[in-house]
């Protein structure tokens, strides 16, 4: 699986490239609109991380426990 993510921009220096390589995300698991927190899980990019939005998680660490 890809885990490089590449791209370039405009900035008042001129034009400039950047590639980070994520190895790892982290996902909410668990919360819901109920204020239940939730816990936040790093797992490995892109496979576990795309399986986890699909059942639901949401992108980043939970509100309460970064």
């Amino acid at each position: 699986m890809h885990k490089v993510i590449a791209g370039w921009g405009l900035g008042y220096t001129g034009y400039s490239g950047w590639v980070p390589k994520i190895e790892r995300a982290f996902v909410c698991h668990g919360a819901d609109s109920s204020a239940v927190a939730g816990q936040s899980l790093s797992v490995d990019f892109p496979g576990d991380f795309d399986k986890d939005l699909a059942h639901g998680d949401t992108v980043g660490r939970c509100q309460g426990n970064r």
